[in-house]
Order: C-alpha cells, then sequence, then structure tokens
C-alpha cells in the first residue's frame, strides 16, 4: 500500500527535518526503483526518491533481502522463501550476494553503525548491510 510504504515515511522524515534532526536511516527494499514495474519497489523508489530530497545532513537508506527473524503472524509465502533463501543462500556470490536473506536484528544493527561513523546520502545494500552489522559494538 503506497500510504505504508511511501507516504508515511516521507511525512515523518520531513516533520523530523523540521524538528532539528540531521539524520536518518530507513528501510527500503532490495530492487528498489522508480521506474520498476513491480508495484513494490517502484513505491519503495518512490519513497527513496522523496527522503533523498530532504535537507539532511546524512541519510542512509538500507535494502535489506529478504529479512529473516522472528513474526507473531504466520506468512506461508514468506516461510516458503526463507527455506528456499537457505538452500541457495552458500550460492549466491559475487554481485548475487546482495540477495542473501538477512537477520532483521543485523539490520538495525548496521544501520547504528552507519549513522555513527557515515555522512553524507548513501544506499546500503543487504550484503552491504551484513558487513557492517558485524561492527556493531
Amino acid at each position: 500500500m503506497k500510504e505504508i510504504d511511501c507516504d508515511i515515511p516521507v511525512i515523518i522524515a520531513t516533520a523530523a527535518v523540521t524538528n532539528g534532526v540531521k539524520k536518518l536511516a530507513i528501510v527500503s527494499s532490495i530492487g528498489a526503483a522508480p521506474g520498476s514495474s513491480n508495484y513494490y519497489l517502484r513505491i519503495k523508489g518512490e519513497m527513496e526518491q522523496e527522503i533523498l530530497k530532504l535537507n539532511l545532513e546524512n541519510i542512509a537508506i538500507v535494502r535489506p533481502a529478504m529479512l529473516l527473524g522472528e513474526r507473531k503472524e504466520k506468512r506461508t509465502g514468506e516461510i516458503a522463501g526463507k527455506i528456499v533463501m537457505k538452500v541457495f543462500h552458500p550460492l549466491l556470490l559475487g554481485k548475487m550476494k546482495k540477495y542473501r536473506a538477512i537477520q532483521a536484528g543485523d539490520v538495525a544493527k548496521a544501520m547504528i553503525v552507519i549513522l555513527q561513523k557515515n555522512t553524507g546520502k548513501n544506499i546500503y545494500e543487504s550484503d552491504e548491510l551484513q558487513k557492517l552489522a558485524q561492527e556493531y559494538k
């Protein structure tokens, strides 16, 4: 839904800027692109464009692949996807490494590390997030 995946994050980020926030980390999605034919990836890409326009010193857009971790609700398709990702994980090498599933907690750790040490407006793919999460203390 566009309201949830684009509008609300942009409204919250804009309010943050208005209230003096200088740094922002936001979760998008692997493959996000405003010109994508996939609705979800297009909406996430549009959200990224709007966020990058904001007057912030540091913007970190993180694009995790499939998120791993416990959820309260059960999603059949997601459960099947996790099984497939476990099988193919070791085969995702080189440029394909960014499609490896990642623990949700590792994404959060990476976001903290990014905001502590990096400046500018950057986009981080899932494989980069995994490396950065290891730096978290």
